[in-house]
């Protein structure tokens, strides 16, 4: 009867709070992780708009056009002149890819920064998400690199984007049944409760958040893959970030999802077959 007591005592002291109220205290300390996501999305979808009202100019796309052709990105990797802003783009658009999954971690760094001391409890979100991005990145750029391997192998055989896209949607949905698969979301769910001196802290959460990133990366591969090879276009990244997100929102070592998640591949993965044929037409 006590516990219930107090229990109610405590969300009667709750329910007046906002959101706002909540952030100001340092309650919620993992805001840094959706104002990333923000800003990454900000930049995809102004990459989206640019390339949508520039269909059509020929001069323009050959600048730009990294993702849907893939024909720009490896000249652009070996060769300074048009292709420099596309390969600009197509950089910064794998850099705003990684910041629209960092929300991903939002309740990890906050489970970390809530059992923090208060002196430097905000600072820990950034060394969680820090961790993660260091952790990302060299599986990234193998990803980016093998992207635009393939890009030059549309450009120089018969092989269509087209059907590129399938065959990496069928890897997509293939590596959702394997155990190494399904093994990587339950480890995201890992916690943290750092040390008290801030210098082992610091340590303990860029290692945490570094763990993090690994599994992140190997859990999301073959659908970044899907990413690359579409262009980072909204109308694909999008939906795979929900994809994403509903399998880190799971229990995965009880309750998968696989076949939920690989029907929802199936279906963005059409989609992006459908952008391309377009684009290409």
């Amino acid at each position: 009867m006590i516990g219930t007591a107090a229990a109610e005592v405590s969300l009667a002291a709750t329910r007046g709070r906002s959101w706002m109220s909540d952030l100001r205290a340092g309650r919620h300390p993992q805001w840094i992780a959706y104002a990333v996501a923000a800003v990454g999305w900000v930049v995809l979808v102004g990459v989206e708009i640019i390339r949508l009202r520039t269909t059509g100019s020929p001069e323009v796309m050959a600048d730009m056009h990294v993702g849907h052709d893939m024909t720009g990105g490896m000249a652009g990797m070996t060769e300074s002149g048009p292709h420099t802003h596309g390969v600009t783009t197509h950089i910064v658009s794998l850099l705003a890819m990684l910041a629209v999954m960092t929300p991903m971690v939002a309740a990890d760094a906050r489970y970390a920064a809530l059992r923090a001391p208060s002196g430097y409890r905000r600072r820990v979100p950034g060394w969680v998400l820090g961790g993660w991005a260091v952790g990302w990145l060299p599986l990234l750029i193998v990803t980016a690199f093998i992207s635009l391997a393939l890009g030059k192998l549309v450009e120089t055989t018969e092989f269509g984007e087209a059907q590129l896209l399938v065959a990496a949607t069928a890897v997509a949905i293939a590596w959702q049944w394997t155990s190494r698969k399904r093994l990587s979301p339950a480890r995201c769910h890992r916690t943290l409760a750092p040390p008290l001196p801030q210098t082992q802290a610091r340590t303990a959460c860029l290692r945490y958040g570094l763990g993090l990133g690994n599994e992140c990366g190997i859990s999301c591969a073959p659908m970044m893959m899907v990413m690359m090879l579409a262009g980072h276009s909204v109308f694909v990244v999008a939906p795979l970030t929900a994809v994403a997100w509903y399998e880190r929102r799971r229990r995965p070592h009880h309750d998968p999802g696989t076949v939920a998640t690989s029907l929802m591949l199936a279906v963005v993965g059409v989609v992006a077959v459908l952008l391309a044929v377009v684009s290409a037409s």
